[in-house]
Parts: C-alpha cells; sequence; structure tokens
C-alpha cells in the first residue's frame, strides 16, 4: 500500500480549510496533477471512503480514506 501524505499553507480559520480539505471530489483545485475525482460507494466522507483520480496527462488511482483527524 501507497500512502501519501501533503501539506498544504493557508491563511485562514481551521473550520474553512478542513471544509476545503474534507470536499474529496475537490483535489483537482490543489493538485494541478488531478484532472477530475469522483467519490465512488456510500460513503462520501471520513475513513472508508473511496475516491477515483483521473490524472494528467492520463492514468487513475483510486484511494480509500484510512485516516481522517
Amino acid at each position: 500500500m501507497t500512502v501519501l501524505h501533503h501539506n498544504l499553507s493557508a491563511n485562514c480559520r481551521p473550520e474553512e480549510l478542513w471544509k476545503e480539505l474534507s470536499d474529496l471530489e475537490a483535489v483537482g483545485k490543489h493538485n494541478p496533477t488531478v484532472r477530475q475525482a469522483r467519490v465512488t460507494g456510500s460513503i462520501r466522507r471520513g475513513i472508508g471512503t473511496l475516491r477515483e483520480c483521473d490524472l494528467v496527462p492520463k492514468g487513475k488511482v483510486i484511494e480509500r480514506v484510512i485516516q481522517w483527524e
């Protein structure tokens, strides 16, 4: 299993940042290598959520949330 960690700098309140980061389909706004992302399955947020990301220029990854803090 591959584990990725990302660090972002933000100049806003924690609540605003968390609202943005917890939108798992908006990853393309923060990561230019993601063309489109969609949540699959019945869980939309939190542990167990599955996401498919179409990559630039091509390819796809499937991710599962294993930690949610």
